[in-house]
């Protein structure tokens, strides 16, 4: 997956949006996720036709993995219990 070959990457959710796919992805601090934006912006994915990728900073924070629909939260690992850093 292109996200994963950055450091901090912690977790994607795909969505679809007016027909159009949407992602997120969540890095461990606005570092990693800033490297791996400024990378990214305006490359073209070889397996679509919809131009090129457009980055942007999240308008709020996703929701914990596992989080009930009544927004309760499920105890779930978070982002630095995903990836360790190396010792």
């Amino acid at each position: 997956m292109i996200t994963e070959l950055f450091p901090g990457f912690c977790r994607l959710r795909m969505h679809t949006k007016g027909g159009s796919p949407v992602a997120f992805v969540e890095y461990q601090d606005v570092r990693f996720a800033a490297q791996a934006m400024n990378t990214l912006q305006g490359s073209f994915l070889l397996s679509s036709d919809r131009g090129a990728i457009r980055i942007e900073y999240a308008k709020s924070k996703m929701a914990e993995i596992g989080q009930a629909y009544d927004k309760t939260p499920i105890p779930t690992p978070h982002c630095a219990d995903l990836n360790p850093k190396a010792v």
